[in-house]
């Protein structure tokens, strides 16, 4: 680009630096690539198709939703195929271990005031 300075000589301006590119991790680069060739060489790999749209307990085969249906660190607990009451059941899970994790023994639990 050019400007007519005061004097009347032209003026060049530096060129804006060039947009840098958006850079992927190797792993994502290097997966693209190997899918590219895969493609070319014709194998295409089947894309992921989910078969049910809603997920069902297996022991009632019904929708894994509240109230019916609950949750505790990774355990369902279901009313209909359950032999005991929710309070009982989650006393037994807690009895085995799950629930929030516990400080070592020896360390201490230390906390922030709030400011």
């Amino acid at each position: 680009m050019f400007i007519l300075a005061p004097q009347g000589q032209p003026v060049t301006l530096p060129e804006a630096p060039p947009i840098p590119q958006t850079t992927v991790p190797y792993s994502t680069e290097y997966y693209r690539k190997k899918k590219q060739e895969r493609e070319q060489i014709g194998l295409k790999s089947r894309k992921y198709v989910r078969k049910n749209k809603v997920i069902l307990r297996k022991k009632c085969n019904k929708e894994r939703k509240p109230p019916s249906h609950l949750q505790y660190f990774g355990n369902w607990y279901c009313e209909e195929a359950a032999t005991e009451s929710f309070t009982e059941w989650r006393a037994a899970l807690e009895m085995r271990g799950y629930g929030k994790k516990r400080p070592l023994s020896g360390e201490k639990i230390h906390m922030q005031p709030f400011i």
